[in-house]
């Protein structure tokens, strides 16, 4: 049984299902732990509750307690093939009782856990380090997937993974990938993937994932996903079944067991659920909105209470030329409860009032688009959107729970 770990500040549910699905359609029985749920096989066993009723923790924080689930204690064999899972940084911490991983991905750095609840995460320099922790942790002679465009995954490299570990990187830099003897070049309409000098093609140009290869996301996800399935099978046994993972990639949809992306159309316009919560991926699917519009483009936010304000500032500024109009919410998720008190070394008791972030965000966006609005209630404001857009306009909705909100309006538009 081969165990596969994913970690970086976005992108690791989503590559997940996507490696999860892949594998699947290979043939091979899979344990699979990500920030929602705990599989078998695509069936679900567990949720994030029972993950906290049974270990006080959330699954992708002790992802290795649930390999229990793959093993037959009676006639002790593995039931399972490859055992992927989902990690954070907090795996540091209550640690890995199996020791090694075969494999790991690590595509980017972002900026979403700085200036947040760990206080001692300051910089992106301090998150990639912290990330670095967890990672080392390869067996002798496998493999680290990294994104070589991601500047601080590269430059921290060689002094935190072994010369011992296969390092198998993905760019969309062309002059990189021709002189590298083993490495994946990532364009709009395409992946090439370079084994020992042998070139392989991947068109992406009826991609449904990477919504005809017009979001880049994706294609790192897409780009990712090709080597960890080399690292996994063998250059051998990956050259051989390539045109089946490329059959696999192009059946796969964000939507399959509610994705943090989902796609819902309905009487010509389109809404977007994404769970997208920093500069970087909201920029990204907002984007990704204005090329799918023929109509305007509607950005329904939010952002969670514990950063400090400058972030608010900095991704309220950042996003705001990036739609036409924008309803601000608040995404407390204890809203009732009237407040939400943040408590680290370096913010005491501050407390935030259920209107206070979004109206802070708000401003700030303000200071560049002026069509924004407020509504409290993250239902209110999806509803106001989904009343007043019209055929060719393109709805991005912000959310935690891409599955529950794709439900709630499914329901309200009476989409089957």
């Amino acid at each position: 049984m081969k165990k596969i770990a994913v970690t970086w500040t976005k992108w690791k549910t989503t590559i997940i299902r996507l490696i999860n699905f892949i594998l699947l359609e290979l043939w091979n029985k899979t344990l699979s732990v990500d920030s929602d749920w705990v599989y078998i096989n695509w069936k679900q066993k567990l949720d994030k509750k029972d993950s906290i009723n049974i270990y006080w923790l959330l699954p992708w924080k002790c992802p290795w307690r649930f390999l229990y689930l793959g093993y037959d204690y009676k006639n002790k064999y593995w039931k399972i093939d490859y055992a992927v899972l989902e990690t954070i940084i907090g795996c540091y911490v209550t640690w890995l009782w199996y020791k090694k991983h075969d494999i790991w991905v690590f595509s980017n750095v972002f900026e979403d856990h700085i200036g947040g609840l760990c206080s001692a995460i300051k910089t992106r320099e301090d998150l990639a380090l912290r990330k670095y922790r967890i990672i080392s942790k390869i067996k002798t002679g496998w493999y680290f997937v990294y994104n070589m465009d991601d500047q601080l995954i590269a430059n921290n490299m060689d002094d935190h993974i072994s010369n011992e570990i296969k390092k198998i990187w993905v760019t969309k830099d062309l002059e990189k990938f021709q002189w590298k003897k083993t490495c994946i070049f990532i364009s709009k309409k395409e992946v090439k993937i370079k084994i020992s000098n042998k070139i392989i093609k991947f068109d992406l140009s009826n991609n449904k994932f990477s919504f005809y290869w017009e979001y880049e996301p994706a294609l790192y996800n897409i780009g990712l996903s090709i080597w960890w399935l080399l690292g996994l099978l063998g250059e051998e046994i990956f050259i051989s079944k390539h045109k089946q993972i490329k059959e696999s990639i192009d059946r796969y949809t964000t939507d399959i067991l509610g994705g943090r992306m989902i796609l819902l159309e309905q009487n010509g316009r389109k809404i977007i659920l994404d769970y997208a919560h920093e500069k970087q991926s909201l920029s990204a699917v907002l984007k990704l909105a204005n090329t799918l519009k023929t109509g305007k483009s509607i950005g329904v936010v939010r952002l969670s209470p514990e950063r400090e304000d400058k972030i608010y500032h900095n991704i309220g500024k950042s996003i705001a030329s990036l739609a036409d109009e924008f309803i601000v919410y608040d995404k407390i998720d204890w809203i009732e409860d009237k407040s939400y008190t943040i408590n680290t070394k370096e913010i005491k008791n501050k407390k935030r009032n259920p209107w206070e972030i979004m109206h802070l965000f708000a401003e700030w966006i303000k200071t560049k688009n002026k069509k924004v609005q407020e509504i409290i209630y993250r239902k209110d404001a999806i509803k106001y959107w989904l009343k007043n857009t019209k055929k060719g306009d393109v709805i991005v909705i912000i959310v935690k729970n891409s599955k529950e909100t794709g439900v709630f309006i499914k329901k309200y538009l009476k989409i089957k």
